[in-house]
């Protein structure tokens, strides 16, 4: 601020940490007269206080601001306001660090969660081992090469994005439940496990590949 407006000097109107009496009196003093402040960056019962902050023009990655908001947080953490006096941090730097910290806790429920989910559904359904643990070693793989991509050309989480894996897993998984389901059919019928291999991925192959790519 002293940058921007040279010849002019600025410091606190409170020195130090503690206030007294006249310090309130002091500040009172200061903004009562003050149109532009009252009833915008002080509420009209004198109760509330804004502290309006710009970030830099070149902070525009979430990394750069998730640490701005960082270091705020810190700085409150250790220094925190007097006894019944609240600061609590808004606006959008502050939303969106909050939104890609909730996503990233997301993800720590919503894949192992979607995993298990699929575990039980295929148990159920097929009461089979290699039908139940084969599917989900398949798309559990799938979802680690999507983040591990993700991750190697940059692209975090959004919020758009942020249902990417579960979005594999779930879809993988319709997948093999029609190539398994086939695949049982034609054994039960033939009773010869390649042969039923065999029409399984000539009738399914085709299918399945392109609605894969449908998908895709």
């Amino acid at each position: 601020l002293a940058e921007k407006t040279p010849g002019k000097k600025f410091e606190p109107l409170v020195p130090g940490d503690k206030v007294e009496d006249a310090d309130v009196a002091a500040v009172n003093a200061s903004r009562l007269p003050a149109a532009q402040l009252s009833g915008r960056l002080v509420s009209k019962n004198k109760r509330h206080l804004v502290l309006a902050i710009s970030l830099a023009d070149e902070l525009v990655k979430h990394e750069q601001v998730e640490g701005v908001v960082r270091a705020i947080e810190d700085h409150l953490a250790k220094v925190p306001p007097p006894a019944g006096v609240t600061a609590d941090l808004s606006g959008l730097p502050v939303v969106r660090t909050s939104l890609v910290r909730h996503m990233r806790a997301d993800q720590r429920v919503l894949i192992p969660g979607t995993l298990i989910a699929s575990f039980i559904v295929l148990a159920l359904s097929f009461r089979w081992a290699p039908a139940v643990l084969l599917p989900i070693v398949a798309v559990g793989i799938t979802a680690l090469w999507l983040l591990g991509g993700m991750a190697l050309f940059g692209e975090p989480l959004n919020v758009l994005n942020n249902m990417l894996p579960a979005l594999v897993i779930i879809i993988g998984l319709n997948e093999a439940v029609h190539i398994i389901g086939r695949y049982m059919e034609e054994h039960d019928r033939s009773h010869d496990k390649l042969a039923a291999l065999q029409e399984t991925v000539r009738a399914m192959g085709a299918a399945c590949l392109m609605t894969t790519r449908t998908s895709a």
